[in-house]
């Protein structure tokens, strides 16, 4: 993800600035770009690229690529800070009649239903989606390990599963048990090291062996299209979140190990004031 995003903001410096002599770039070269940047795009747009340019070239100032550093002198702009957007309460419901209404349309439909179903209870991300395995399942005890492999914050935590959650895993082992079966090659004992959304194993108009990321940003922007509700990885998770951290003294703590968040800082961004809650504050104000 890191490699995508790096490459992205090279290319648009690349084309912005036609291929520019690095060791020739100035300050006014770098504004222009800002300016250039900022009349089409939004002020956080240009931050991402910034950071990004400021840490390539501090890297290249300390592997002696380059030997000037015109990004010292140019800033960041001021960006507000936009609200997390969420799904409305039926959003997720009405995708998922879409689907099973239209299964020829968003096959394998069942697979899709399985995998929304659970990013909305685990609040998993995307790269979490693709990197689980069966063996991060505990049966058992009901309870999911997310790995280092899928981590954006580079460290494995567990979440406990529902019940219905279960439910959607067991019908997908069943149907990757069965389908693998009658596939070469199989071997029983290696299910544990297999990817748990395996999208290829169901379809095979998708190439490879493994599902990526960007099938699912695929489906969504699909889904987006054709039910009129934006739906997203981060907007799936974003609703998870909001509605965890809901109503009168959320448990943050247990917040913020569900959802994988480094500090708390990251959960009280998903905690709205509640006026109830607030008035009970009035009992601490001296009013005399």
């Amino acid at each position: 993800a890191s490699v995508r995003s790096y490459r992205g903001m090279g290319k648009v410096f690349a084309d912005d600035l036609k291929d520019p002599d690095l060791e020739a770039l100035t300050v006014d070269d770098l504004l222009h770009w800002r300016q250039r940047i900022l009349a089409r795009a939004t002020p956080a747009t240009w931050n991402h690229y910034h950071r990004h340019s400021k840490a390539l070239w501090r890297w290249a100032l300390r592997t002696g690529l380059l030997e000037q550093d015109p990004f010292l002198r140019v800033t960041s702009v001021p960006a507000a800070k936009a609200g997390k957007k969420i799904l409305h309460q039926d959003a997720l419901a009405t995708v998922c009649d879409l689907m099973a209404q239209n299964p020829g349309r968003y096959q394998p439909a069942w697979f899709w239903i399985i995998v929304l179903r659970f990013m909305y209870a685990t609040g998993a991300r995307r790269r979490q989606v693709v990197a689980l395995r069966w063996r991060d399942i505990d049966w058992d005890n009901a309870v999911l390990t997310f790995t280092v492999e899928g981590s954006k914050t580079r460290r494995e935590w567990k979440i406990p599963l529902t019940s219905a959650t279960m439910g959607d895993l067991s019908v997908l082992r069943e149907r990757t048990l069965e389908y693998a079966r009658s596939s070469s090659g199989y071997k029983n004992d290696a299910m544990l090291d297999q990817q748990v959304f395996r999208l290829p194993l169901f379809n095979p108009r998708f190439r490879g062996q493994q599902m990526i990321e960007v099938h699912l940003t695929k489906l969504m922007a699909r889904l987006s299209k054709e039910s009129g509700i934006t739906i997203s990885p981060h907007r799936i998770r974003h609703t998870t979140a909001t509605r965890l951290a809901s109503g009168s003294n959320p448990d943050l703590k247990s917040i913020q190990q569900y959802l994988g968040h480094s500090t708390l800082l990251q959960t009280l961004e998903y905690v709205h004031p509640d006026i109830d809650q607030m008035r009970l504050l009035h009992v601490k104000l001296d009013n005399r």
